[in-house]
């Protein structure tokens, strides 16, 4: 029996992603353009927004309540959201949710150089960016496929330089942000954060997408979320990795959402915590272009998921007793990559082998099981970091990682055996 490939879930599609063609495509450099410039935007008011809130009363329970605001609305609205992807023009839906954004960190830079700020606004702020980015997220991964639909081939294309562009914005934005924040202030960071959205807005509105409205007739909201669940149940990739994520992330992605306290449980400032933000987005790139260089078997990237999801949970508990700055920017560059490399295997997975009727509301389950389940797991973790500190937070993090590791390879030996048994 001939082996499940990568090339075979992409349905036709060349075996390696056609990088030329999409960077000769007016219309994919527009939206690289408008992405690139956003996105390090985003990246650095997340730095200093995180460095900023803790800095208010040094307390890791606000500085996660602050985080998990931002993803909460995910768990309500997501799927609704995805529904709405397969329904509407998402190009026009993206037009607007980018100016909901850019209105949010318009207010957001305001309060903050008026000196009005306080805890209760970063709390409302990061609930309505929560909002946005439940719509957001569900129908800008599902805009990748209408990006690309006069030359499908393009998609595997469209989706490594598009993660690869998040990726170098994340080594860019925090390293931008640490400098500016020591210059002059968080207010200015959250300034140009909301100039960055003008960029891609007008980049949406030069780019010309047609919608092609779906032919069947709709159910209700409720009922076709129900035939994604159903969807998803019955297929086992989707199944397999979306209940992974959905575990993995509640407890070994808390790391990056308490940064700021190991930072200042160093002596460190907001340099400190952009060099290492941008030290574990340099791993997360290197993820990427490994996967990226990877022609991995369906079974065979099962068991590099297991390897990379133990390698970053093994590596949570260095970060409990590590005080070198040097050997830190090495520990958070492994995670990066670790992380990166499966994050990036299951969305190219997904992306490829789901229908196009039903891509948004799988892909908005795909982004909850990750975004929802690291928002109460940060709530979490910042309620135990306060009662018994960082190192012993991410202790129980680095256990918790392993035991969810123990359950992926379980789930992986007996698939291998139940298949061995189906063919004898």
């Amino acid at each position: 029996m001939s082996t499940l490939t990568f090339s075979d879930i992409t349905k036709g599609q060349s075996e390696k992603p056609q990088i030329k063609s999409v960077l000769y495509n007016r219309q994919y450099i527009l939206y690289f353009a408008g992405q690139f410039i956003s996105q390090t935007g985003t990246w650095m008011q997340q730095m200093a927004l995180a460095w900023f809130t803790y800095s208010l009363n040094n307390n890791p329970v606000l500085l996660a309540v602050v985080g998990a605001a931002s993803q909460l609305p995910s768990f309500v609205l997501m799927p609704f959201a995805g529904v709405l992807a397969d329904r509407l023009n998402r190009h026009k839906i993206l037009i607007i949710i980018q100016s909901l954004a850019l209105l949010q960190a318009a207010i957001l830079a305001a309060l903050t150089l008026l000196n009005l700020i306080q805890p209760w606004h970063l709390v409302a702020l990061a609930l309505f960016q929560g909002i946005i980015n439940a719509f957001d997220l569900p129908v800008r991964s599902s805009f990748l496929a209408d990006l690309t639909a006069e030359s499908s081939s393009d998609l595997p294309g469209v989706i490594a330089i598009n993660s690869t562009i998040n990726n170098i914005t994340r080594v860019l934005g925090p390293a931008l942000s640490g400098f500016v924040v020591s210059a002059v202030g968080v207010g200015i960071c959250f300034l140009l954060n909301a100039i960055s959205y003008i960029a891609v807005i007008v980049a949406l509105l030069f780019i010309n997408v047609t919608f092609l409205a779906p032919a069947k007739t709709y159910s209700g909201l409720y009922s076709e979320l129900h035939e994604a669940f159903n969807y998803i149940n019955c297929h086992p990739i989707f199944k397999k990795i979306i209940t992974f994520l959905s575990f993995y992330s509640f407890g070994a992605m808390s790391y990056l959402m308490l940064l700021p306290m190991l930072v200042k449980g160093i002596g460190g400032n907001a340099n400190l915590l952009g060099c290492l933000m941008s030290a574990n987005a340099i791993g997360s790139l290197t993820g990427a272009m490994l996967y990226l260089k990877s022609k991995l078997s369906t079974q065979r990237f099962y068991n590099i998921l297991s390897v990379c999801a133990f390698v970053s949970s093994s590596f949570l508990i260095t970060l409990s007793w590590t005080r070198n700055v040097w050997a830190l920017m090495i520990i958070l560059s492994v995670l990066g990559a670790a992380m990166m490399f499966q994050m990036i295997g299951c969305m190219t997975l997904v992306q490829s082998e789901v229908d196009k009727n039903k891509r948004g509301r799988v892909m908005s389950l795909f982004l909850l099981s990750v975004m929802g389940s690291a928002s109460i797991g940060g709530i979490i973790s910042g309620a135990i970091a306060k009662d018994i500190g960082f190192a012993n937070t991410m202790n129980i993090c680095c256990c918790y990682g392993l035991l969810v590791t123990g359950g992926l390879i379980i789930s992986n030996l007996y698939s291998k055996y139940a298949a061995s048994t189906k063919q004898s």
